[in-house]
């Protein structure tokens, strides 16, 4: 009788868990969000990035801000120069604006904007790298 009654509770689990597999099909096919968020958290590339640098709340702020200038430094560049951005050249700049105070701390400001909803114009950001290197333009 006993294992009549274990059986019984393993097929209720495993009708359960098949009903919830299904649910989560559905949430996957109707919800943007969480097909995107599975999507990224089973890339290998991004999980090795995300379990090298999303350690605690600071590193994760650090690492978004990192991500909005490299955005905004992209867009920013193929709308001056008709032409999408040299990730090397890319890599530079944010190397040298985040190393230079005083590019850092508009970069800075303007991100603690972004986080507070605040509007934040980004369109700067190039023309502060340009004045730091004394260069007018990089093609």
């Amino acid at each position: 009788m006993e294992n009549s009654t274990n059986n019984e509770i393993i097929s209720i689990k495993n009708e359960l868990k098949k009903n919830i597999i299904n649910e989560g099909k559905n949430i996957l096919q109707e919800n943007d969000f969480f097909y995107g968020l599975d999507d990224v958290m089973n890339n290998n590339n991004f999980r090795s990035f995300y379990n090298n640098y999303f350690k605690d709340f600071s590193d994760i702020k650090v690492v978004i801000l990192y991500m909005k200038l490299y955005e905004t430094i992209q867009i920013e560049y193929e709308e001056r120069n008709g032409v999408p951005i040299e990730k090397e050249l890319l890599a530079y700049m944010i190397k040298e604006l985040m190393n230079n105070n005083e590019s850092r701390k508009y970069i800075y400001e303007a991100f603690y904007n972004f986080t507070d909803n605040k509007q934040v114009n980004n369109k700067f950001i190039l023309d502060i790298f340009y004045n730091n290197q004394n260069i007018k333009k990089i093609k």
